[in-house]
């Protein structure tokens, strides 16, 4: 267990309090180490809702509306290389990580 003692100033609570220190006890739990940066995120497969291996226009939307962000106009022109309505793991430009997704297969 570590145990964090932090030191606050009276006057930057505003409740009338007679100590000045806070004891607050965390049970830290370490659950990798890495001499490198972490993975950069694979947006792709946040992106791909439905897991196809595809990103369409509906999940592109839908991105952009729980960002808060409007889509970029010129996201297609530069994304769907080959004009198919879809842009594919190849053809995504952001992080994607180092190996394309399985599509799930139709059952």
């Amino acid at each position: 267990m570590v145990i964090f003692h932090i030191l606050m100033s009276p006057f930057l609570i505003l409740m009338n309090v007679c100590s000045s220190v806070i004891q607050l006890n965390f049970d830290v739990e370490v659950v990798a180490i890495s001499d490198g940066p972490p993975p950069p995120p694979n947006y792709f497969a946040q992106i791909d809702l439905n897991g196809d291996g595809a990103l369409d226009k509906a999940e592109i939307d839908a991105y952009f509306e729980k960002m808060g962000h409007p889509v970029p106009e010129e996201l297609w022109a530069s994304e769907d290389k080959n004009g198919d309505g879809k842009i594919s793991w190849e053809e995504f430009s952001g992080p994607k990580g180092t190996e394309p997704p399985s599509a799930k297969e139709d059952l």
